[in-house]
């Protein structure tokens, strides 16, 4: 592909874009740079995505993408995508696909200062997380520091968890 600043670039792997710029003296470098391909969808065209399927393989077919997408994510350390895959994990639990990889996330969400943040790891561990499970006790920590939380909102939701 040729690009305005007179660079040319070449597909080499999936994941890496090399590219060749070229100076005024006709001299060339080559830089690599590493893109992140594996960009997952929203959560509305998920859910779109699954309405449309016909039958009943398609619709497995696409939460079997989806959660592949989502488990890079998670190994990779996405933390601004992290939300967004707590709420597709809620859609797929509510389907009856099984979303135990994403327990973890919800915690991570839980530990973080910004609410909606909160918000969607208290939704994810009071739906995803069973009494069984052993990541159930880290969130003891979080609860007790939210419940002596300024934020009469921050305080609400453990208080929601722990009801629940």
């Amino acid at each position: 592909t040729k690009h305005r600043c007179g660079a040319t670039s070449t597909l080499e792997h999936s994941h890496h874009r090399r590219l060749r710029f070229v100076s005024p003296q006709h001299t060339s470098h080559h830089i690599t740079i590493q893109f992140n391909t594996t960009m997952s969808l929203k959560l509305r065209d998920l859910i779109r995505k699954v309405r449309t399927c016909k039958t009943a393989g398609e619709e497995r077919a696409v939460i079997a993408k989806e959660s592949a997408m989502i488990r890079t994510a998670i190994r990779e350390e996405q933390v601004h995508f992290r939300h967004r895959n707590v709420a597709k994990l809620l859609f797929m639990h509510m389907l009856g696909y099984p979303t135990y990889f994403g327990q973890l996330e919800c915690m991570k969400l839980i530990a973080s200062p910004h609410f909606p943040e909160k918000r969607i790891g208290y939704l994810g561990m009071m739906l995803l997380l069973s009494e069984q499970a052993d990541v159930l006790m880290l969130a003891t920590n979080a609860l007790k520091n939210d419940l002596n939380s300024d934020n009469k909102f921050v305080s609400g939701l453990a208080l929601c968890a722990i009801g629940n």
